[in-house]
């Protein structure tokens, strides 16, 4: 992790093209959840999908349902994204957004009937960062934080989601 962290650094610093929104950009957040991201501009709105792991952030330990989650699992989401100047500046923009999300983790209940098994949840997630350019790269960073609501299995399961990373802007 910590030589991808360096690559995006060196990469950052050798790049001399203007980081300027693009209509497309592909990035990696760490977090929850961790991952891959792609996003494609559309003026003021924007649609991004995430795929990456859930669950190691916060914890791989978690209380659910009538049991728990012992590891990490896969999560996958696409989410609307709104984005505007703060202070009138190109440099810093702020993003809000919402969409679904599907997860994928080993559930062990309590009685031991589930020991291990595979769960597969969806429900809604929404988010909110803030994400700098820079001028003189087409890497862009954000930090944002948001919450997952679960619908399927468990309705009103609620998770804290938060991250930083990187995106390339093309």
């Amino acid at each position: 992790m910590k030589l991808k962290l360096l690559f995006l650094f060196l990469l950052t610093l050798s790049i001399t093209a203007f980081s300027q929104e693009q209509r497309w950009a592909v990035g990696a957040k760490l977090g929850e959840p961790s991952g891959l991201n792609i996003r494609k501009y559309f003026n003021e709105n924007a649609v991004e999908v995430n795929f990456g792991t859930y669950g190691g952030l916060w914890g791989s330990n978690r209380g659910y349902r009538k049991g728990n989650y012992y590891s990490t699992g896969v999560a996958f989401n696409v989410n609307y994204i709104w984005h505007k100047n703060l202070f009138g500046k190109d440099k810093l923009k702020g993003y809000y957004g919402f969409g679904p999300q599907f997860n994928s983790r080993k559930y062990t209940s309590n009685d031991k009937t589930a020991n291990g098994v595979s769960s597969l949840s969806v429900g809604a997630n929404a988010l909110a960062g803030l994400e700098f350019f820079q001028d003189s790269s087409p890497i862009s960073f954000f930090i944002e934080a948001g919450s997952y609501l679960e619908l399927l299995p468990s309705p009103f399961f609620a998770h804290v989601q938060a991250g930083i990373g990187a995106r390339y802007n093309f």
